[in-house]
Order: C-alpha cells, then sequence, then structure tokens
C-alpha cells in the first residue's frame, strides 16, 4: 500500500511539476507518500522540474526527504540537467541539497566543464569540497606527528 501511496504520489507532482503549478505541488509534498518517495522519483521529479524551467517547483521539490537523502552520485546527474538547462536559479536550489555540499572536488571539476558560462554555484560548491579536502590534510599530518 505504501509503494502505491508513493507512486500515485510522484504521479501528481510530476503532473504539477508539468503544468508548472507549485501551489499545487506544495500541497501535494504535504500527503504522506512523498516522503516515501525513492531516490529515482525524486530524481526524475528535479530532471522535470529543470526541463520545464520551474525554479518554484525545484525549490518545493529539494525539500523532499528523498531529496534530502539523495546520494552524490544522484545529485550530480540532477545538477547536470540543470547546467545543461543554463539556468543559476535551479542551480542555486540544487546545490543547497546535503550531498551537492559533500561533493568531492572531480566533481565540482566535471560539472564546472559541463557548464556552458562557468555558473557561479560551481565556484560555491567546491569551497565545501575544499574544505573536506583540507580537515582530511590535517587529519593526516595529525596523525603522522
Amino acid at each position: 500500500a505504501k509503494e502505491s501511496s508513493a507512486a500515485a504520489v510522484a504521479e501528481l507532482l510530476l503532473a504539477a511539476v508539468q503544468q508548472d503549478r507549485p501551489g499545487s505541488l506544495k500541497h501535494i509534498c504535504e500527503l504522506p507518500g512523498a516522503a516515501l518517495l525513492s531516490s529515482t522519483a525524486v530524481v526524475q521529479l528535479l530532471q522535470a522540474a529543470t526541463q520545464c524551467s520551474s525554479a518554484r517547483c525545484t525549490a518545493l521539490l529539494c525539500q523532499l526527504p528523498g531529496a534530502q537523502n539523495l546520494d552524490g552520485a544522484l545529485v550530480v546527474q540532477v545538477l547536470q540537467a540543470a547546467v545543461q538547462q543554463g539556468s543559476n536559479i535551479f542551480t542555486n536550489h540544487l546545490w543547497r541539497l546535503p550531498a551537492a555540499q559533500q561533493l568531492s572536488s572531480n566533481a565540482v571539476q566535471q560539472l564546472q566543464q559541463t557548464s556552458r558560462k562557468g555558473q557561479p554555484w560551481v565556484y560555491r560548491a567546491a569551497v565545501p569540497a575544499a574544505s573536506s579536502i583540507m580537515a582530511q590534510l590535517r587529519r593526516c599530518a595529525a596523525e603522522l606527528s
């Protein structure tokens, strides 16, 4: 029953995204089935929002538990679609996802290469990656001392 609930909510969310209805989307996101969406379903919804050029829908979808729990590879996949779309608005919402804050410098560099304009979010996303690398270097140095 939970799977059918999540599937029905996913269909409703997709329809709201495709019609650029953020008000409807907000209400659908509050349904219990929205919290049960798989990461695959969330990625598909985020990509649809990007394709439909709906920044408000993207912002709402990024608040879903499934979006907050996406792994780095899936976030990169969605970010690549957004970067190819060429809009900072989408990428600004997406880089705030927890996994985007954990991207490796290699992943950020690949996204930067995908970007047509060297979008500013790419540089902001690089800061947490660089901080993480520096923390690892400090730990290694401390262990060697």
